[in-house]
């Protein structure tokens, strides 16, 4: 082998795609196969398609994900937004979307959102699925509804957990 990189077994190997990997890192990084730049949402065939509401799977490009502390409908001065239920969820998503902002990304790059109801009914969940639905129209991430006896405040009725990406 005259001025190549060598390929055998252990010894370390270069070129442009593979930078000082052994040949078996190199490999498993050639089986990846393309790089993804998007989130791909996935609703499975011989499952319910809840694709209206939200996704069951979202696989996300390479990245850094990223844990949010559960958000609530807080004001710049940490007290609650006034106006109920719906105005929570808003003031909630719009300071996600603060955050989102303030990471170079947007709200197509949520993974999962968890949501958290105080005493839960068909009315509330028609509110924030409302709120929701006008931030992600299409692909929307995969999510979690629990309806629950309390939060954190007496007078808080939502939260949310997000996960996001932070793309390569």
């Amino acid at each position: 082998m005259s001025g190549g990189p060598q390929t055998d077994g252990g010894t370390r190997i270069d070129g442009p795609d593979y930078r000082c990997q052994t040949r078996t890192e190199a490999v498993r990084r050639d089986r990846r196969g393309p790089r993804m730049t998007e989130l791909s949402h996935r609703n499975t065939p011989g499952v319910f398609d809840p694709s209206a509401i939200y996704s069951h799977v979202v696989v996300p490009p390479p990245g850094r994900v990223v844990f949010f502390a559960g958000q609530w409908g807080a004001k710049v001065d940490g007290t609650l937004i006034d106006g109920g239920f719906r105005a929570q969820v808003e003031q909630t998503f719009s300071n996600v979307q603060t955050h989102l902002a303030g990471l170079g990304i947007g709200p197509s790059h949520v993974l999962k959102l968890t949501h958290y109801v105080v005493e839960l009914d068909q009315e509330k969940r028609t509110a924030m699925h409302g709120v929701v639905g006008t931030i992600w129209k299409t692909d929307k991430p995969a999510s979690t509804l629990l309806g629950i006896s309390c939060l954190a405040r007496d007078e808080m009725l939502y939260e949310v957990d997000v996960q996001a990406i932070i793309p390569d």
